[in-house]
């Protein structure tokens, strides 16, 4: 890698060919190395092997015509309480960065004033930003996992045209009208987008 120099990974390439660039990337604590391969591709063959499949979302999980049914992990409503307790605890730490006197501030030299973080604030944000990391992992895993099973085990897949962005849309409305259970609808908002219905849908095609 330029000016790093060699570094170890974790596991080998999964492709052999010539390696043509790469690219470094961070996520929380961890370190991600993506590397472009330039490799010959062989297009599977069509096969005959069942009919189509019909699919329907809900929150609970996904109901195939088949009888099958994959159970949703609904990672952010288990990790909801300890996510909150994290995020409080990041901004206790923002609320008495703001109460230091003057010498707490950073001196970038372009106008910026913002708190100095201490030492426990960035360890809370990492820990917060772990958490977070973890939820993403197990939704991805679940969706990848289902996806790639459904794709593979059926000839075709039918699946009904949801409108994701109407059915995640705010019912808080204006002042002049106001909307009606926002606090229900914001529930129902966030388990959907919890499940991911618009990259389930995405990857599925």
């Amino acid at each position: 890698m330029p000016v790093i120099g060699r570094i170890r990974i974790k596991e080998a390439l999964r492709f052999g060919g010539r390696i043509m660039g790469a690219s470094v990337q961070r996520r929380a604590n961890r370190w991600f190395l993506c590397v472009q391969v330039d490799v010959d591709v062989s297009w599977p063959v069509k096969a005959q092997r069942r009919q189509a499949t019909g699919v329907g979302l809900n929150i609970n999980g996904v109901v195939c015509s088949n009888g099958k049914t994959y159970a949703t992990p609904q990672p952010l409503k288990k990790a909801a309480r300890r996510l909150k307790m994290d995020q409080r605890s990041v901004s206790r730490k923002v609320e008495a960065a703001r109460r230091c006197p003057g010498p707490a501030l950073t001196s970038a030299g372009d106008g910026d004033n913002r708190p100095r973080k201490s030492n426990n604030h960035i360890k809370a944000a990492a820990k917060l930003a772990r958490r977070h990391y973890r939820v993403g992992c197990i939704r991805h895993d679940f969706l990848h996992k289902t996806t790639t099973e459904l794709t593979r085990e059926n000839q075709a897949l039918g699946i009904e045209g949801l409108h994701v962005k109407g059915m995640t849309a705010s019912a808080a409305g204006t002042m002049e009208a106001p909307g009606k259970k926002v606090r229900q609808k914001t529930g129902l908002n966030r388990a959907i987008l919890d499940v991911g219905f618009g990259e389930f849908i995405r990857q599925i095609a």
